[in-house]
């Protein structure tokens, strides 16, 4: 049995500007997936020999799959015999499809793959990148639209990927799904596609921000409100491949799971985490931990490795 990749440890960064999400994690109740690559790749590792390995991410390319990136600037992917190549996802990509079709041998999907287990597929998710999901509603006042009741009746873009979840706060809301209307994307910018449509799904960590200081023009309805509190995105694969290469997974998952390399609190309610990259030069996280969710102060990158890096004291967490 896999044990729970980040217990006591790392848990998610959400972004540079973004949400730190911090907290308890529960292990999510599903059995896992990922299909082998359309080239099948070997779970064995030989000599000098590194293992192919391909995730089909759920969206272009940003500040969520850090933990991606993260891994392999530092080289925790190669340590761990692993060669991995990620597949930018978009509005039209189905990474679950692409895990269960053979195309690549993990995902990320969002909690909507509760739905995918109980269809049958034999899904199973590794680990949750983020504590909660960043997926929300944004509706322009000028249609008129103060609360989430006056959705009825209107249209609304909302992504397949998205549409579990944006539903169950429809309903948990009083709303009739039969009453809502869904229309395709005709931008990648949140309050763009408000010219098409009464409202749209958006993520707070990036849309969030743009309509920041504008709350006389837009309305920004989180699924947390009405009491939906679900994961965000989520590291999956397939049940056969958990079962029949084990290994792999669990190297792959700690790798993608692991811990920052240093945490220090530099005053009450902050802390910094340290990484020293590949190139030499140090990534510094500062964060505010008092708040709830924590929040991410800045983040950047340093020459002065020297002058911040320490080695650890009874100050450290």
């Amino acid at each position: 049995m896999l044990k729970h990749p980040l217990s006591g440890r790392f848990r998610c960064v959400k972004g540079l500007r973004a949400t730190l999400w911090i907290g308890g994690w529960g292990m999510l109740v599903l059995t896992s997936a990922v299909v082998c690559a359309a080239a099948p790749s070997r779970v064995g590792r030989t000599s000098g020999t590194l293992v192919p390995v391909t995730v089909q991410l759920n969206w272009r390319h940003q500040f969520e799959f850090a933990a991606f990136y993260a891994a392999q600037v530092r080289g925790y992917y190669r340590e761990a015999g692993l060669d991995v190549r990620l597949i930018e996802g978009g509005p039209d990509i189905d990474a679950v499809g692409a895990v269960l079709a053979g195309r690549a041998d993990f995902g990320v999907a969002n909690s909507g793959l509760m739905i995918t287990r109980f269809e049958g597929k034999p899904v199973v998710v590794l680990g949750a990148l983020m504590q909660h999901s960043a997926i929300s509603l944004l509706a322009s006042r000028d249609r008129g639209i103060d609360n989430v009741l006056d959705l009825d009746g209107r249209m609304i873009h909302c992504p397949p990927h998205a549409r579990e979840e944006i539903n169950a706060y429809l309903v948990a809301s009083g709303l009739d799904l039969s009453r809502v209307q869904y229309a395709d994307a005709r931008s990648a910018v949140g309050p763009e596609r408000l010219e098409h449509v009464d409202a749209t799904e958006v993520y707070t960590t990036n849309d969030g921000f743009r309509v920041m200081g504008q709350e006389h023009r837009y309305v920004l309805f989180v699924p947390r409100s009405a009491g939906i509190d679900l994961y965000g995105d989520v590291l999956f694969t397939l049940e056969h491949t958990l079962a029949r290469r084990h290994g792999l997974c669990e190297r792959f998952r700690e790798a993608t799971f692991r811990s920052p390399g240093q945490r220090m609190v530099v005053r009450a309610g902050r802390e910094v985490w340290h990484s020293i990259l590949t190139d030499g030069y140090l990534l510094r996280v500062v964060i505010d931990v008092d708040q709830t969710p924590a929040r991410i102060v800045t983040v950047y990158r340093t020459s002065k490795v020297s002058k911040y890096w320490r080695v650890p004291d009874e100050s450290d967490v």
